[in-house]
């Protein structure tokens, strides 16, 4: 993955204090034993990201956290590099090497196996496309397997990858998804519209969600705040587009990596709460705070400002197995009432839930 996407997709500070209605700090129902695949297993996940050798980034940032909760991965690499930043050397996966590596998996009556699938940055069109068509062919040989989509694009304005996937991702790829995990920046590529308030931010999880996925979580906006940056997530139920809401303070720095923790969390805390994502976004975001102060208390022990080892993934086992508390989650009329000093600040979310006139 590129070095500009060392910037992190989401800014950290010290925890928000907890919603009273929310769950003590820590063991509040994370993955554990009851899991998506029953009888104590988790499932197996095939992940298809990047790699690098020397530090965290990409599938480095999903496989650890996935198997530390229970699941088996079996990962392939996108690209494989030999650390973040200027100077790097590596290779990247053609999509007919993807391809030959999917005939071999189906070729052993493995793709069946999957219960979840997880795919990340990609560095081209075809590679990409190679991509969205093993997705097919695992969900055509186990029609059940979840498939989470995080489609790395770039972040606050600028592309990382070439332009001309993002029309790749919302034709080929967003359609197949259960879960979508952009951050705002990859929101209005894939929506065309602009996603930089919380009523635009809702307004491009309906139109993904139009697009087949039944739960988007938009992992960064800068919404009325600048010392705050919001999680929004959206799920699809029978009684319409139920939303909610996080709320986490900023921090600057270096913190590559961190939307793919995020969305292996997802998965695996979606996959234990499939009928209560708000809950689940709480406890990825939990763990993923954690692990942030983690990775900066450990930097500025070393010396080690620029961040060149990635975060700190195997000492903050910890807090990823049992999530503190993220702060408050906020919601019209799901989980808990946002407070707001008049009723005209909470109406463009009324009226997203409920279709209320202007």
């Amino acid at each position: 993955m590129p070095a500009r996407v060392a910037r992190s997709r989401l800014r950290h500070v010290a925890s928000c204090l907890s919603h009273p209605r929310l769950g003590a700090a820590s063991g509040d129902g994370g993955v554990g034993a009851a899991s998506a695949g029953g009888g104590g297993r988790p499932g197996r996940v095939l992940a298809i990201q990047s790699h690098i050798v020397h530090g965290n980034l990409g599938n480095k940032c999903a496989v650890f956290p996935l198997q530390l909760l229970g699941y088996e991965v079996d990962n392939i690499s996108t690209v494989q590099y030999s650390h973040m930043g200027a100077g790097r050397q590596g290779t990247i996966l053609s999509g007919e090497q993807l391809t030959a590596l999917i005939d071999g998996l189906e070729a052993n009556g493995l793709l069946g196996t999957y219960s979840h699938i997880l795919t990340g940055w990609a560095a081209d069109a075809g590679l990409l496309r190679a991509v969205a068509a093993a997705v097919r062919r695992v969900r055509k040989a186990n029609p059940a397997a979840i498939y989470v989509c995080d489609p790395v694009l770039g972040d606050n304005g600028s592309l990382y990858t070439p332009e001309g996937l993002a029309a790749i991702y919302r034709d080929e790829l967003v359609p197949q998804a259960h879960v979508v995990t952009p951050n705002a920046f990859e929101a209005e590529l894939l929506t065309g519209s602009p996603c930089t308030t919380e009523e635009e931010g809702l307004a491009a999880c309906a139109a993904l969600h139009a697009a087949g996925p039944t739960n988007v979580v938009i992992t960064s906006i800068e919404v009325e705040q600048v010392e705050t940056i919001a999680l929004l997530g959206s799920s699809t139920a029978a009684e319409g587009q139920r939303s909610f809401r996080i709320d986490v303070p900023k921090i600057e720095g270096y913190f590559g990596g961190t939307g793919d923790l995020l969305a292996g969390l997802l998965l695996a805390h979606g996959a234990a709460h499939p009928a209560d994502w708000a809950r689940a976004a709480r406890l990825a975001v939990g763990s993923v705070q954690a692990v942030l102060a983690r990775t900066l208390e450990a930097r500025r022990a070393a010396g080690d400002e620029a961040g060149h080892g990635g975060l700190e993934l195997v000492a903050s086992s910890g807090v990823i197995l049992s999530p503190p508390a993220s702060g408050p989650i906020f919601s019209d009329g799901w989980i808990a009432k946002r407070p707001a000093p008049d009723q005209e600040t909470r109406r463009p979310w009324r009226r997203l839930l409920t279709g209320e006139a202007h």
